[in-house]
């Protein structure tokens, strides 16, 4: 599995990571209170500049998604997201 972390960085309400898995980028959005942004950096993205798809929950997220490169960016970015508990407290 290739999945590489391009980028990542976070405010008060959300964390942004920017992966390359398998040769397809997509930018994920993990918010504060549970909600996930996904968008797909395809050959659609670039000609609609379209911003993505929000979704209420992690689990929504991956039903949405069939194809095994954004499934596998979603789950690696919920998976490293830190706890906003310590991060605030930090």
């Amino acid at each position: 599995m290739n999945i590489l972390l391009t980028s990542h960085s976070q405010c008060k309400f959300a964390q942004y990571f920017v992966i390359n898995s398998f040769g397809q980028e997509q930018t994920v959005t993990i918010y504060r209170d549970g909600r996930v942004g996904v968008c797909v950096h395809n050959a659609a993205n670039r000609v609609w500049r379209g911003c993505g798809r929000n979704f209420n929950t992690f689990s929504e997220a991956m039903a949405t998604y069939k194809s095994s490169k954004t499934r596998s960016a979603i789950a690696f970015a919920y998976e490293i997201a830190p706890d906003f508990d310590r991060v605030d407290n930090a």
